[in-house]
């Protein structure tokens, strides 16, 4: 597997001093990568959230689709580069959306809310866990687990929204309800339609740089 510079001169450099097997170096690379990239992505996000004044709003988004995705998978670019992007316009535009909504008032924030809890359950229960083509899940019983995992996760998610009782901001709820929805849409097929179109437009245009 290809990894970024960084990642792997990193992970060289422990294995040197730990005195580490080429496996171990692999896993050190990959984790280091995985780490490293989704901390630019909230730092990025984050940052543009700020200039947009939606930062409580963007990390409402942030903890919905982190938590929930970690037990259900979903559809995701196969480029570092592109998922960056992806991450970084995604979540404020989430956010931002979310605002727009807050200003017509709680009745189309519950409506959203009903709409991404029921839209939500529905898709997790039929179609979580996702499997990742780099490593699939065999285990029944594995796959089980990370579906009850994401129910929970999502019913508490669903407890944060309908408990407060208009105790959060609605530009907060309307956040939360929209992430979940994005949580739900990455698990379909047009999830993955949508992120197979993007990793294609990259390749698009490395041929195109190839012909010229």
């Amino acid at each position: 597997m290809a990894y970024l510079p960084h990642s792997r001169k990193a992970a060289r450099f422990l294995a040197s001093k730990a005195n580490a097997s080429a496996e171990t170096e692999e896993v050190m690379a990959y984790a280091i990568e995985v780490l490293s990239l989704n901390l630019l992505n909230v730092i990025l996000s984050l940052l543009c959230a700020y200039l947009l004044g939606l930062v409580v709003e963007t990390i409402a988004a942030l903890l919905v689709v982190s938590t929930v995705r970690f037990f259900s998978g979903g559809a995701h670019s196969n480029s570092p580069l592109r998922c960056t992007v992806v991450t970084v316009l995604l979540f404020p535009a989430i956010a931002a959306t979310a605002a727009m909504f807050s200003y017509f008032g709680p009745s189309i924030v519950n409506t959203l809310t009903i709409v991404s809890v029921i839209t939500g359950v529905t898709l997790v229960y039929y179609l979580a866990p996702v499997d990742s083509p780099g490593a699939p899940i065999i285990s029944l019983q594995r796959r089980k687990k990370l579906r009850l995992g994401a129910m929970v996760t999502l019913m508490l998610w669903a407890i944060v929204l309908i408990l407060p009782n208009g105790g959060l901001p609605l530009g907060v709820r309307g956040s939360i309800s929209l992430a979940i929805l994005w949580s739900a849409f990455i698990l379909t097929r047009s999830g993955h339609n949508l992120f197979r179109w993007i990793d294609m437009l990259g390749v698009a245009k490395y041929e195109r740089e190839e012909v010229v």
